[in-house]
């Protein structure tokens, strides 16, 4: 039988040289075979990667610039609008003013009517009471009467106020048409 070792060594005692050879170039070839693989497998990978990022972050500028755009184009509206109210706050004044003094009018009106019937019901009991002086009964009435003739002035002044604001709402009007 025979033996590796016996026929290793060839007739030139090579083998010796093709080993030597082989250890010396092996670092060689093992780093070629590193890059190959490298370039065959990862390159394309980071190719792919750095065009995609590349295409990720031009949209994202262009995004930010488009969002950009539209806080420029709220600012100015905004800005507008806060002029348009301004002026209209002025234009309008003496219609709001009219309106509260209106609003105020309405409430006195209520609380007036209120009063009244609230004294009015209390001179009904007085007057349904047999132990009642004459003179509560007197004073009662004159309490009551007083009580009548404010909401007649509150209903007077609103009027008034409703035809105050009819002419700002009809003068607002015309300077619009």
């Amino acid at each position: 039988m025979k033996e590796f070792a016996d026929h290793f060594w060839g007739e030139k005692n090579n083998g010796f040289d093709v080993l030597y050879h082989n250890m010396k170039h092996g670092y060689i070839s093992s780093k070629e075979l590193a890059d190959f693989i490298r370039d065959r497998t990862f390159s394309p990978v980071w190719q792919i990667l750095k065009n995609s990022s590349e295409r990720l972050s031009g949209l994202h500028m262009g995004l930010t610039h488009k969002f950009q755009e539209i806080v420029k184009d709220i600012q100015k509206y905004n800005e507008e609008q806060h002029k348009k109210h301004r002026s209209m706050k002025d234009q309008e004044s003496g219609t709001l003013e009219v309106v509260q003094s209106m609003q105020q009018t309405t409430q006195l009106v209520q609380k007036s009517k209120e009063t009244y019937t609230a004294r009015c019901l209390e001179y009904e009991k007085l007057k349904r009471d047999a132990g009642t002086s004459p003179k509560d009964l007197e004073k009662a009435v004159s309490t009551g009467l007083r009580g009548y003739e404010r909401p007649i002035s509150y209903d007077d002044g609103a009027n008034c106020t409703v035809s105050a604001f009819e002419l700002k709402v009809d003068a607002g009007y015309a300077s619009k048409s």
